[in-house]
């Protein structure tokens, strides 16, 4: 009984995951900031980020869904490029 449980579960997780274009939106990009400093988020799809230009840190984007806590934040040096970035 418990794998399927577990089965529909998994199933249910698959099937209703936000979809990661949903932050190619624009609406919805308007309200995600740097958890930081207050500031704008780029989503780049390629790496499945959310970069936060002023600062250069990037968050990942898992499933669809951005992980915005600070300690999951990656600094990106000044000599390392960001590619797809607009």
């Amino acid at each position: 009984m418990l794998r399927a449980g577990c089965r529909r579960l998994e199933r249910k997780l698959t099937t209703t995951a936000t979809a990661p274009s949903a932050l190619t939106s624009r609406s919805v990009l308007e309200h995600l900031v740097c958890p930081i400093s207050k500031l704008p988020l780029e989503y780049v799809e390629d790496q499945s980020i959310l970069f936060c230009r002023e600062i250069r840190v990037a968050y990942p984007v898992r499933h669809g869904i951005p992980i915005l806590v600070p300690t999951e934040g990656r600094i990106v040096p000044e000599d390392e490029t960001i590619p797809n970035l607009k």
